[in-house]
């Protein structure tokens, strides 16, 4: 019993939501929209009213999706676009060689080596943060630890005993 009661009540409320608008024009010019007639004197007409689309939400959530979609191919499309060239070691030395950080170093390597009484270990040591700053290579170290013993000729040896 209840349940035809509720469908009852159910169809009665759909078929007032299909109420008809009027857009009614004054003798002023004024335009109104109703859901009354017009008054007399005032130009009417009926407004179609369409249903809203977007009320349910399963219609709702594909838009998004349709949307998110689209978004994230226009996304991937710039990023493949803007992919930038492969940067040669030549690229990255001439950027580091002209970078703040190896200025300051070089000056500061001028500085200290155009010093009345330079400090070697302190200018070895300057020359290394330089090169580190500036992106160069330690130059090679070559340390010869070679004895030569030098003849200076024949020696006399003393006749054995």
């Amino acid at each position: 019993m209840l349940k035809p009661c509720l469908v009852a009540l159910a169809l009665l409320f759909a078929a007032s939501a299909q109420a008809e608008i009027y857009r009614c024009e004054t003798a002023k010019g004024k335009v109104e929209f109703s859901d009354a007639p017009c008054a007399k004197g005032a130009a009417a007409s009926a407004v179609n009213v369409r249903a809203n689309t977007l009320s349910s939400a399963e219609s709702r959530e594909a838009t998004l999706r349709t949307e998110n979609d689209q978004l994230r191919d226009k996304l991937a499309a710039q990023a493949a676009a803007s992919v930038p060239a492969a940067r040669t070691p030549a690229d990255a030395q001439a950027d580091l060689a002209s970078s703040p950080s190896c200025k300051q170093a070089k000056r500061e390597h001028e500085v200290s080596a155009s010093s009345i009484k330079p400090n070697k270990a302190q200018l070895a040591a300057l020359a290394s943060a330089m090169r580190a700053a500036c992106g160069l290579r330690e130059p090679d170290r070559i340390v010869n630890k070679t004895t030569v013993n030098v003849d200076t000729g024949p020696r006399a040896v003393a006749p054995a005993r």
